[in-house]
């Protein structure tokens, strides 16, 4: 039997966890769920959705202690960003359909279901709770930036100008699309008004300038991003969607995943993941671990084009750090703390490789 989709924690029924868990084989036919008691994973940690942890005891046979389970945010700001860029619909078919084949360590998926007429959707995961967080605030150390850099090359070779990425674009589209030129400004509108009122007085006037103008720009870092070479992106590769296994690297949340070019993922990560101060001045050194782990993979790419194209991902990545402003008063008060992290670091990372002197007049 197949588990139906449920839209609360609450559903998450002894009867509802047994057909999920014996539909993914962790459990055999004579191992009944008992009992199930679910805790919220905390304010903050997922921006678009609501984690929980169940934890479980058994009838007949022994299962996993406990599972991730994840619904589709509460928050209507929130919700309605994900509806609109079709979010959700994007980590349900990796799961479904790419996770077998990923590079890299992911958590084990029981189940992977989205509605028919609605993006309700419900993810259940292995729990890596015993793995090693990175927290985003506190920002990467670049030693783990640099293994970062390895990680991303060897997902990035494996699509590389795959022949079946354009078929694969109604679930992962690509970056330069007509939705995305469409909804970007609007999204990044929806956030500026409260990012100027609350980092208005300590903006840079350039960065000021950039985001007042930003909207109108969409269509040149669209086209920018989207160009030849192109590569499956996992579209929100940052420091809180990263755990660490001793020296093993472990990824997780796939709902941003889209196609495009390879350093936008390098771009968005090194600049709103790292301490200013810890990225400052080592950019191209970061950039060069990344070449470096696209040719052991036998990918070459122009160490220039890659400067170039890193710069122009650091300015469109700029939404990431002002879209969720819309939301700010409302947010708890680590996800208030990630915003203004992630604001701050994007603005330097732009001012300091002079990304600004790329765009357009």
């Amino acid at each position: 039997m197949t588990a139906e989709l449920i839209s609360s924690v609450d559903a998450a029924s002894p009867e509802w966890m047994t057909t999920v868990l014996r539909g993914s084989g962790a459990i055999d036919d004579s191992t009944s769920v008992a009992s199930v008691t679910a805790e919220s994973l905390g304010d903050g940690v997922a921006l678009l959705s609501l984690l929980f942890r169940l934890s479980l005891t058994y009838d007949g046979g022994e299962g996993p202690a406990t599972v991730v389970v994840k619904f589709p945010t509460l928050d209507p700001l929130q919700r309605g960003t994900a509806d609109v860029l079709g979010l959700y619909g994007h980590e349900i078919g990796f799961y479904n359909d790419l996770a077998s084949t990923a590079p890299f360590r992911i958590p084990g998926c029981h189940l992977a279901a989205q509605a028919e007429d609605s993006t309700d959707f419900v993810l259940v995961m292995e729990d890596l709770g015993h793995l090693d967080p990175i927290d985003q605030i506190d920002g990467v150390p670049f030693d783990i930036a640099l293994d970062a850099m390895d990680t991303l090359a060897g997902f990035h070779a494996q699509w590389w100008e795959h022949d079946d990425l354009p078929s694969m674009q109604a679930t992962y589209p690509l970056i330069d699309n007509d939705l995305y030129r469409a909804a970007l400004p609007g999204v990044f509108a929806g956030g500026w008004e409260n990012c100027v009122a609350e980092c208005g007085d300590a903006m840079d006037p350039a960065i000021r300038e950039l985001g007042d103008r930003w909207g109108e720009l969409v269509p040149f870092l669209l086209a920018s991003i989207g160009r030849s070479p192109i590569t499956l992106l996992h579209g929100d590769f940052r420091a809180d969607n990263l755990l660490l296994d001793g020296g093993e690297i472990c990824v997780i949340d796939f709902q941003i995943m889209g196609q495009g070019a390879p350093m936008y993922d390098v771009g968005y990560f090194c600049a709103q993941s790292m301490a200013t101060e810890t990225r400052t001045g080592r950019d191209r050194e970061l950039i060069d671990r990344y070449l470096s782990g696209l040719a052991t993979h036998g990918v070459d790419l122009d160490r220039d084009a890659a400067w170039d194209r890193y710069r122009i991902v650091l300015v469109h990545c700029f939404i990431y750090g002002v879209s969720s402003f819309q939301a700010f008063p409302e947010l708890p008060e680590r996800g208030q703390k990630l915003m203004l992290a992630m604001f701050e670091r994007s603005a330097a990372s732009i001012l300091d490789t002079g990304a600004l002197e790329l765009l357009p007049r």
